[in-house]
C-alpha cells in the first residue's frame, strides 16, 4: 500500500512537467503554476484512488487544463454566457480584467 510519501514523490516528479505543459496554454507562468497547484490540491484529496491509476499525472493535467480554460473564458467576452459572472478565485489575475455588465 502506498502512503503519503508516494504522493510527495509523485508531486516532485510531475510538477515541473505539468507547469511546463500548462505555460504555453495559459501564456503566463504564474497562472500555469496556480492551476497546476490547484490540480494537485484536488489530487491529494483523491490520492487513495488516483495512486492506482495507470497515469495519475494525466488526471492532474486534465484538471489543470480545465481550470485554465475556465479562467480564460471568464476573462474574455462571453456572448454565450452570463456576462455578470465574476471570475473564480482560481484566477486572481482575472479579477483585474472583470467589468460588471452595464445591462
Amino acid at each position: 500500500m502506498a502512503g503519503r510519501g508516494s504522493f510527495d514523490e509523485f508531486y516532485a516528479g510531475a510538477v515541473g512537467r505539468l507547469v511546463g505543459q500548462l505555460y504555453p496554454v495559459t501564456g503566463d507562468l504564474n497562472e500555469a503554476e496556480e492551476v497546476v497547484q490547484e490540480a494537485f490540491t484536488r489530487a491529494v484529496a483523491r490520492w487513495q484512488r488516483l495512486r492506482d491509476y495507470d497515469r495519475p499525472e494525466a488526471w492532474v493535467r486534465r484538471v489543470a487544463m480545465t481550470s485554465s480554460w475556465i479562467c480564460r473564458s471568464r476573462r474574455s467576452p462571453r456572448p454565450w454566457g452570463c456576462p455578470r459572472a465574476r471570475p473564480r478565485a482560481c484566477c486572481p489575475a482575472a479579477a483585474t480584467h472583470w467589468r460588471p455588465s452595464s445591462a
